[in-house]
């Protein structure tokens, strides 16, 4: 059998990504859910952030980082596809990528591996992710957190407002001080990771950072009681006109375990109904059970689990 070339692509090669033999499959991983060449357009993917297994020529195995457009480094490993390629194949090609991919702080970007609800009960789902997985586990990643991807659409019906809260519009400061405060005590697997690593202060900027890079800011709004006490904040996003996204939710550690977070999660659903979404996503680390039951009350599908690896 010929040998096996790994390369990433250059500027005018992306017929090597493209022509892949082997569709998409339907439920496992983003490659179903997104175009590449739409994706390259919109500078979230790159070339030489894309990278092909060959075998005479021919592309056996594929995979492609996705980032912020104009920025250095990606974020994520979006395409991860092996098609018939075996594990030591994909191994190859994932070991290869990270050699010379880094994210913003010199790291791994994670391999986000989307999946159904219930996919380890389902002997084919199961199958083809779990050939990515023992590829990438080969290639030295392990698997960080597990989480639940949820959908909300106007037939599943407006959960009722709250009234303990006022929300007002408020100034980056204010709004970045109510992510700063309600890091103590997370329950996200991500924030405990760069709390941990980095300090409150620079985890709580990298969560702004990121906020900021995606639409929706002139609807941020600070949560405070009847007595004028910060509660919280929600940080609502938006992918399009009709599909809003649960950006961010915070609820400083006073005020938890009072189903605040609740009403901060319906002044979100209400805002984006309002402006004319038909769908609103959200997801949670599966161990975040006080945010994954937020969800459930408020309506929300659960539609996609979701393994991080680093």
């Amino acid at each position: 059998m010929s040998a096996v070339t790994i390369r990433r692509i250059n500027a005018g090669e992306t017929e090597l990504f493209t022509r892949f033999p082997h569709a998409p499959h339907p439920e496992v991983g983003r490659e179903a859910k997104q175009d590449y060449l739409e994706t390259l357009a919109e500078g979230r993917t790159r070339p030489e952030w894309t990278w092909v297994a060959l075998r005479d020529g021919e592309t056996i195995a594929r995979a492609a980082f996705w980032g912020r457009p104009g920025t250095e480094h990606p974020i994520t490993l979006d395409w991860f596809e092996l098609g018939d390629a075996t594990t030591e194949i994909g191994a190859a090609l994932a070991r290869a990528a990270y050699a010379e991919t880094t994210n913003a702080d010199g790291g791994r970007p994670e391999f986000q591996l989307v999946l159904p609800p219930g996919w380890r009960e389902r002997p084919d789902v199961r199958a083809e992710a779990q050939a990515r997985i023992d590829a990438v586990e080969a290639a030295g990643l392990s698997a960080f957190v597990e989480r639940w991807g949820y959908t909300w659409e106007p037939a599943d019906g407006l959960p009722e407002r709250g009234d303990r809260l006022v929300f007002a519009e408020a100034g980056d400061e204010e709004l970045l001080d109510a992510i700063t405060a309600s890091l103590p005590g997370t329950f996200d697997a991500h924030d405990s990771a760069a709390v941990a690593g980095d300090g409150i202060e620079a985890a709580a900027r990298s969560s702004w950072e990121f906020l900021t890079s995606l639409a929706g800011r002139e609807h941020w709004r600070l949560a405070k009681n009847a007595d004028g006490d910060v509660v919280g904040a929600i940080f609502p996003t938006t992918f399009s006109a009709e599909r809003g996204s649960i950006g961010y939710i915070a609820v400083l550690p006073g005020h938890r375990g009072k189903g605040f977070v609740n009403e901060l999660l319906a002044e979100m659903i209400h805002g984006h109904a309002e402006r004319g979404a038909k769908r609103i996503t959200g997801n949670t680390d599966q161990a975040n059970f006080p945010m994954a039951k937020a969800f459930n009350r408020a309506g929300f599908r659960t539609t996609s689990a979701q393994i991080d690896f680093r």
